[in-house]
């Protein structure tokens, strides 16, 4: 199972070019989104934001990971990454008037002879209708176009997706739908007889209560991974998946909710390994998370922790605390593992 942290969930949203949200739609139940935390609020008057990172171990002192900058309005307009605190990539953003295509254009601080350009273009309803990706070099000559077009049904439900290198199709993605509930989703690839299906099964209520990952290929069709859901009052309560790895046991994940219908907690197991994780709230924000468990192992496909993943069955104790300033935007989390500070990230922010 791929490992995927909370601490990269949140970092490498700020270093997502643009959003393809609706290119790659998730019917999966999500008791909580992360991605809520770093969204500006509306009307957020952001001008620029810095992110800086510390590791206490490495070097102790803050380096600077990106600025970001907006407009008056609130849109995105130029971004610059550094790495070891100095600049390696800037990005300038815009968007047009009518708010129908955004444009990315992105170039390495280092001498290079290559630019990349990203348009995006959005139907009327606010869908993505195409997004074009090129790589210019320095006599203006477009060496590489990566283009994805989509279409949709009457209900604005993603139908196709097609993913085009340089004129040649590479990727095809299907959706098939049923009394409204996307019953069929498949990924093929062009260049190889493999096909990778997601098969969906709905409650009378349009939740999914299971999920099925087929990969077909010459060796025939197999089963990959199934996710069973349990709802109450329409939330999630209990996932049990089928581990594809390893032993293949399958993994059981309990939900519980505030009176207010947030997350609470949870608790992924599998046999004797485990890992709870609790979450608090002040009024509507979040302030910390707390963790615990007697194995390092990947359990669940949502909430990763920041830990050292040896995959070693040990005990161990994580806490991210989050800060907020006087708007509601996030400004700090601090991270523990073992009670030792493992990362601390601020985000100093100007307003207009």
């Amino acid at each position: 199972m791929k490992i995927l942290t909370l601490s990269l969930i949140l970092l490498n949203i700020h270093f997502i070019a643009f959003s393809q949200t609706e290119s790659n739609p998730k019917f999966e139940p999500e008791p909580f989104d992360y991605v809520s935390l770093i969204q500006k609020k509306k009307g957020h008057g952001v001008k620029k934001e810095i992110l800086l990172i510390t590791f206490p171990k490495r070097q102790g002192s803050a380096d600077t990971s990106s600025v970001v900058k907006y407009d008056q309005s609130g849109d995105l307009i130029h971004r610059t990454l550094y790495s070891q605190g100095k600049p390696y990539l800037i990005a300038d953003h815009s968007t047009s008037k009518d708010r129908k295509t955004t444009k990315w254009k992105t170039q390495p601080v280092a001498k290079t002879d290559r630019i990349s350009v990203n348009i995006t273009s959005y139907l009327p309803n606010g869908k993505m209708s195409w997004f074009k990706n090129s790589d210019i070099n320095q006599k203006g000559d477009t060496t590489l176009i990566e283009l994805v077009k989509f279409t949709y049904n009457a209900q604005h439900q993603l139908l196709t997706r097609t993913d085009q290198t340089n004129g040649k199709v590479t990727l095809q993605r299907n959706y098939q739908y049923a009394n409204g509930n996307m019953i069929k989703y498949t990924s093929k690839p062009t260049n190889s007889s493999g096909l990778t299906s997601f098969l969906y099964t709905y409650d009378n209520q349009h939740l999914p209560v299971k999920k099925q990952h087929i990969i077909t290929n010459s060796f025939g069709e197999q089963v990959y991974q199934t996710f069973n859901y349990t709802y109450l009052n329409a939330r999630v309560v209990k996932e049990r998946y089928t581990n594809p790895e390893g032993d293949k046991k399958d993994v059981l994940v309990k939900y519980v909710y505030d009176a207010n219908g947030r997350i609470k907690s949870f608790r992924a197991a599998q046999d004797s390994l485990f890992r709870e994780v609790i979450f608090t709230f002040e009024a509507d924000r979040l302030v910390q998370i707390n963790a615990s468990g007697n194995t390092l192992k990947a359990l669940n496909r949502e909430f990763q922790i920041y830990a050292e993943y040896t995959q070693n069955h040990e005990p161990f104790t994580f806490r991210k605390e989050f800060k907020y300033d006087d708007k509601g935007n996030l400004i700090g989390e601090t991270e523990f593992l073992n009670e030792v500070k493992r990362r601390q990230i601020e985000y100093m922010i100007t307003y207009w």
